[in-house]
């Protein structure tokens, strides 16, 4: 691995890094509510991710890639109450977020993907847990709560 990009990465993340299912782009997320996406190809040299989003105003704990290395979901605390959003990575910036929910009460702390069963499931602060179809949009959303 690039040693800048090592060093790079080591600075920003909080939270979470994850590889895509293809081994292609990796990311990571930061104490600004940011989401970095980097392109993981020997024949690139450089520390800078090829793109950044602003998902969360106040932090971004977790990310997943939904399937595809373009699409996904990230979790933390924003000052709106969203918590859970969609990316479109492929699109401008500006145009990115593809839809955003309210799913835990006091932010979203964990994040995962579920390819065979298309279902994304996150975790709450309080031990909330919210499984999402990711098939069609007008599937409901079930939330337990784990009682400790």
């Amino acid at each position: 691995m690039n040693r800048r990009l090592y060093l790079y990465v080591l600075v920003v993340i909080s939270a979470r890094v994850h590889f895509d299912s293809y081994g292609q782009k990796f990311g990571a997320t930061d104490v600004k509510g940011d989401m970095h996406l980097w392109r993981f190809d020997s024949n690139t040299v450089g520390s800078k991710p090829f793109l950044t989003l602003n998902c969360h105003d106040t932090i971004a704990r977790d990310f997943a890639f939904l399937g595809s290395s373009s699409v996904v979901a990230t979790t933390g605390t924003s000052g709106d109450g969203g918590n859970l959003a969609i990316w479109d990575t492929l699109l401008p910036k500006e145009k990115a977020q593809a839809q955003c929910y309210k799913v835990h009460d006091r932010g979203g702390y964990s994040l995962a993907f579920s390819k065979r069963h298309q279902l994304l499931v996150s975790g709450g602060r309080d031990g909330e847990i919210c499984m999402r179809a990711c098939i069609d949009s007008l599937l409901p959303t079930m939330n337990v709560k784990v009682e400790q």
